[in-house]
């Protein structure tokens, strides 16, 4: 059966037939030893082959099995190219030269460049110190020939039998052999610099996927020269994502790595997303960012909008963007991801986007501190300078958690948070502040909140609020997710930090799934301010907050809101609630804005108008309380019934004409799940000695669902 031919001695060759394989495409994968063979994907529909081949054996493979032959030997493999290239010229088979992405020239500028080993091997006679040879083991005797620089030589080299073979021929043995699988990142490089005493560097030119630029990288990062040996010649061929293209039509997958960088050091991002930027044909993240990798092709970019031109033009294999701190906190990899998808889809590409975590500086704030982010408030006001909406959120937070970690775009934000602790009665509360974390000038301070107001020194800070009294919440609080482009906003300036949502974390101590607990009210009648306007009393209206059973991201219309009780009722019990309190009278607005500012809350939206005109351009409801219809009951129940995921309703009647409509809701609507009560409250009063128990108004409360729409 005649079948493609792939000679494989590098990552391309094993990337092409894992790629066939899962094409389903039969193919054979000649390897020339048995390390090679270990590393490659075993598969019913890889063939793989172990054992050298000279032309002659080449000829009789090829004459009997080869429709076509691809060549992803390794670049300096002259000798076994030139052997393939003759054998399919007698057979009249097809060649093609599997290329790798080569090393920019700003990778090559200042090192000494040499044609072969011998060469580089003569050099290296006038140089003194140690020296680590990363070119293999094939040509270690030439390096070794000579005493002097065989004393020197460290030899990295691939854990099989055969390198082993090689080094101990040429007498290089015991702690000079470093036998290690790679790639090898750049802090690896740097790691063994440092461990053996390296003053010098020889590498061949290996491209991209022989880790040339991390050997490079880390070179310059230790001050020591580098020795490369240059390609023996110039080759003509294609990728292994072109000659897949062309010849079994399988196009090319773009591989999008999102990645969190954490606090800014390298050595703190996770082995998985340091391996993800070595292998990226193209890097994107803020300059600060991006600078961490000067022989990547980089762009000073974190919008979807500004990389999709390059990747039109550049169409890359793989791409990784990088964002501060973690990929699930604040971060513009919420935005990117999809709006990179949603590209990706409308030009029907093949993709793959993967997130890679990172450490956040809360986590990194709380290892050196001691104190943990466990129940914390976690908050941030980083990228979201006069946003008084995210302010709010930020103090009720504070006022509610003994401990509440805050990420801060630099010292204006630390002199806005002295001013909000000190305005909102939280002077007592003590700030942890951490510079520039996990970095050289990492310092941390205890101040207190009239302190941070003399804090100049610009950079990264992040903030640990201590209150030793906090407010007891209802639930705890959960922090409203900032708005997409607040997200991008806080990646163009510095140390956007990230770490798991708070909800999330105390959703997982409670064995409960965020999205499924359920809230009680606690606000007592005279903490209102209520001037001349009807409000719903503490009884009924704790009652009737129960009876609309709200969960974590519940949608609530109060309509005929008045003073804004069950909407502040409602809104304090989560961040995660949106509350719009539709009220037809201008003073009542005012009203209850008030209210939403003495609690703190940022998550109730006014709408001044009359239901259900008012409804317009909402965000359509899951749950909606009618205290005040004017009239317009059975109009407002219409519009609500259309609500496509349906709508958990709660009336208040004191009327009889109400309390009639209500008696035909579940015939007009077949409702479910309903319940009718009649709740007559009387309430104590003292007269003289005495106290008389006084009876308010009968409140007749109806709860059921309307039915959402299939």
């Amino acid at each position: 059966m005649m079948r493609p031919i792939i000679f494989s001695g590098t990552t391309e060759g094993r990337q092409m037939s894992e790629r066939l394989s899962a094409a389903g495409i039969d193919h054979i994968v000649c390897v020339a030893t048995e390390y090679g063979e270990l590393v490659m994907q075993r598969t019913p529909h890889a063939d793989i082959r172990q054992g050298r081949l000279d032309a002659e054996g080449m000829k009789k493979l090829f004459s009997a099995e080869a429709s076509s032959v691809f060549d992803a030997t390794h670049p300096y493999a002259a000798e076994v190219s030139e052997n393939i290239r003759e054998a399919c010229g007698s057979t009249h088979k097809g060649y093609v030269r599997i290329l790798r992405a080569e090393p920019g020239p700003e990778m090559i500028e200042g090192n000494r460049i040499f044609a072969d080993a011998a060469s580089c091997a003569k050099a290296l006679k006038d140089t003194a110190g140690n020296i680590l040879l990363t070119t293999g083991s094939r040509d270690i005797a030439v390096y070794a020939a000579d005493p002097g620089v065989r004393s020197r030589l460290f030899a990295r080299i691939i854990p099989s039998e055969e390198s082993i073979r090689f080094c101990s021929a040429a007498d290089i043995s015991g702690r000079q052999v470093i036998a290690m699988q790679g790639p090898f990142s750049c802090e690896m490089n740097k790691a063994l610099i440092m461990q053996y005493g390296i003053k010098l560097l020889v590498t061949k030119a290996s491209g991209t996927e022989g880790g040339f630029q991390e050997k490079i990288s880390a070179a310059r990062e230790c001050g020591i020269p580098v020795f490369i040996i240059g390609k023996p010649v110039e080759e003509q061929g294609m990728t292994a994502s072109e000659a897949l293209e062309v010849f079994f039509e399988i196009k090319p997958v773009t591989q999008v790595d999102l990645i969190g960088t954490g606090p800014g050091r390298e050595s703190l991002m996770t082995e998985e997303a340091r391996e993800a930027v070595r292998k990226a044909d193209i890097i994107f993240g803020a300059e600060r960012m991006i600078a961490s990798y000067p022989g990547k092709e980089a762009y000073p970019y974190y919008f979807a909008r500004d990389m999709i031109p390059v990747l039109e033009e550049r169409r890359p294999e793989r791409i990784a963007v990088l964002f501060s701190g973690d990929t699930g906190f604040c971060s513009g990899a919420a935005k990117t991801g999809p709006e990179l998808a949603a590209w990706f889809e409308e030009s029907g590409s093949a993709y793959v986007i993967r997130q890679h975590p990172g450490i956040s500086s809360f986590a990194y704030l709380a290892a050196v501190t001691g104190e943990p982010y466990t129940n914390a408030g976690l908050c941030s006001m980083h990228g979201r300078t006069g946003d008084e909406k995210n302010e709010k959120e930020v103090i009720r937070a504070i006022r509610e958690h003994g401990r509440t970690y805050l990420l801060l775009s630099g010292e204006e934000d630390v002199k806005r948070l002295g001013s909000l602790l000190t305005e909102n009665g939280l002077g007592e509360c003590m700030v942890v502040l951490g510079y520039k974390l996990a970095g050289p000038e990492e310092r941390i301070e205890l101040l207190r909140p009239e302190e941070c107001l003399y804090v100049s020194e610009k950079g990264l800070y992040t903030a640990l609020v201590l209150n030793e009294d906090p407010a007891e919440p209802a639930e705890p609080a959960v922090k409203e997710e900032p708005a997409a482009e607040d997200m991008h906003a806080a990646e163009d300036t510095p140390a956007a930090e990230d770490t798991p949502a708070a909800e999330e974390i105390q959703a997982a101590e409670a064995d409960e799934v965020p999205g499924e607990r359920f809230l009680m009210p606690v606000i007592a009648d005279d903490e209102f301010m209520r001037a001349k306007v009807p409000m719903t009393k503490e009884n009924i209206r704790h009652l009737s907050i129960i009876k609309l059973g709200l969960k974590e991201g519940s949608v609530l219309y109060d309509i005929g809101s008045g003073t804004g009780t069950i909407a502040c009722e409602a809104a304090m019990q989560s961040g995660g609630l949106k509350v719009y309190a539709i009220e037809m009278r201008k003073a009542a607005c005012d009203l209850i804005e008030k209210n939403a500012d003495k609690f703190g809350l940022a998550n109730i939206e006014v709408v001044n108008g009359r239901a259900p005109e008012a409804f317009g351009g909402l965000e359509a409801p899951t749950h909606a309380f009618i205290g005040g219809s004017s009239g317009e009951l059975k109009d407002i129940l219409d519009i609500l019934a259309e609500a496509p995921q349906g709508v958990r309703v709660v009336i208040n009647a004191v009327s009889l004409e109400t309390m009639a409509e209500i008696k035909n809701i579940p015939a007009d609507y077949g409702v479910t799940d309903l319940s009718i009560e009649q709740i007559s409250v009387n309430r104590s009063r003292e007269l003289g000695n005495y106290h008389l128990m006084t009876a308010e108004n009968p409140v007749l409360i109806a709860a059921f669902t309307l039915g959402g729409k299939e």
